[in-house]
């Protein structure tokens, strides 16, 4: 199979761009180990000049020499799957019989967000933090 050339990593990565920024719901149709691959080795979510994208390119294929090619499947996958001829479906979860009611099996699919929010990770670090502090507190022998 023919290396990718800079020109069709410039055209790939501008067709995930596109998608990533008007449907990113597509990236959820593809498993996360896939959406990290391709995220890894093409950067879709970050604007880059195409000068930036090969240095980005270089950069990670010093870094992680199998990259490319994990990633190259990935892309396969992850275009067969934007074309309707293959469908990543993950594992339901089934939830326990109680009393009457069915097992109902739920299917959860993730859009990988490769640069997380901190000031988002910082509200729910001290939101779990008071609320393990009021638990605590509840637990506590009276004195």
């Amino acid at each position: 199979m023919p290396r990718l050339t800079n020109t069709h990593y410039l055209i790939t990565r501008k067709w995930l761009t596109e998608l990533w920024l008007s449907d990113p719901g597509a990236w959820a149709s593809t498993s996360p180990e896939d959406q990290r691959l391709l995220h890894d080795y093409f950067e879709p979510s970050i604007p880059l000049s195409p000068e930036q994208a090969l240095a980005h390119r270089w950069q990670v294929t010093v870094a992680q020499p199998s990259l490319p090619q994990r990633a190259g499947r990935a892309l396969k996958r992850f275009r067969r799957v934007v074309q309707g001829e293959l469908s990543w479906v993950p594992e339901p979860v089934v939830s326990p019989r109680r009393g009457r009611q069915a097992q109902h099996a739920i299917s959860v699919r993730s859009v990988l967000q490769p640069h997380p929010d901190p000031a988002k990770l910082a509200r729910i670090v001290i939101s779990v933090a008071a609320t393990e502090a009021k638990r605590r507190k509840r637990h506590q022998p009276a004195a």
